[in-house]
């Protein structure tokens, strides 16, 4: 059997000749590049190429993120990012964006008409010695209440472009050593997007006690941003929907919503004619 083979009969439960393994070689590689410690026969390999020296698994999740200068992180403080190996690409229209990134700090400023939305992300070089990919965050886009109109506009304003042509090209790359598992949106619903992308933990709780009807009422661009592009533009075999939090228990009625929006994803991708 094939590596992605040996991998989809595992996902049907259906008997392999071994047990698939996939070793995150990405996070090493990143690692061992920055530490210039990165021995000499993987110099200049991609996560399938170092794959097939060591005869494992290609792990291949969203994107191969080995591959310099493929992603792109100035919307990560809204949850977002861009790879050149994901199915879409995501971009801010019709409003003014000022961003500045010294290569350690990421900060950004979107203009809105009835407010500015700031951000400030940061990433060291021991970050990056250590294999930390995404960078962590020193300011959250919703800091008050106040700020959530003019967040609710930005995300108004978020297109989301197929570009199928990306994804095909990562598929080809992991060939038959993985399954090419294509990256989409990380959260289960609108506001699990508020709890674990825009605003700090604690603050997401003072926020819902406070105004659990204005964060309830603010839901509508999130969800268009997030997941109305998804079913015509995702491919078959889909990551995303993380829905797990760092603090139980939650809000009481937050465990409800989260299930609403799984049912959405649900709703999405299973094939015309099959009950989801």
């Amino acid at each position: 059997m094939t590596h992605k083979e040996r991998m989809l009969a595992t996902i049907k439960g259906e008997p392999t000749d071994q047990i698939p393994w996939a070793p995150r070689m990405d996070l090493w590689s990143i690692a061992h590049r920055a530490r210039k410690t990165l021995p000499p026969r993987f110099a200049n390999k991609n996560t399938a190429e170092i794959a097939e020296v060591l005869g494992v698994a290609c792990h291949a999740v969203g994107a191969d993120f080995t591959i310099q200068n493929g992603r792109d992180i100035s919307l990560r403080s809204l949850g977002m990012d861009n790879h050149t190996d994901y199915p879409y690409r995501v971009r801010l229209q019709d409003l003014p964006i000022n961003s500045n990134d010294d290569g350690e700090n990421l900060i950004t400023e979107i203009h809105t008409p009835i407010g500015t939305i700031y951000s400030h992300l940061y990433r060291t070089e021991k970050m990056k010695c250590d294999g930390i990919s995404l960078p962590f965050v020193k300011h959250y886009p919703l800091r008050d209440l106040d700020d959530l109109d003019a967040l609710c506009l930005v995300f108004d304003h978020i297109e989301v472009i197929p570009t199928p042509n990306a994804y095909a090209r990562f598929r080809a790359r992991v060939g038959d050593r993985g399954l090419a598992v294509a990256r989409g949106p990380m959260v289960a619903s609108p506001m699990h997007l508020i709890l674990h992308e825009l605003t700090p933990m604690d603050q997401f709780f003072y926020f819902y006690h406070d105004a659990p009807d204005k964060l309830n009422n603010t839901w509508y661009p999130f969800l268009k941003a997030h997941w109305m592009p998804s079913s015509p533009v995702m491919p078959k075999l889909s990551s995303g929907v993380r829905t797990t939090t760092r603090i139980s228990p939650g809000p009481p009625s937050l465990p409800k919503k989260l299930p609403r929006g799984l049912r959405r994803w649900q709703t999405a991708f299973t094939p015309p004619g099959r009950s989801c």
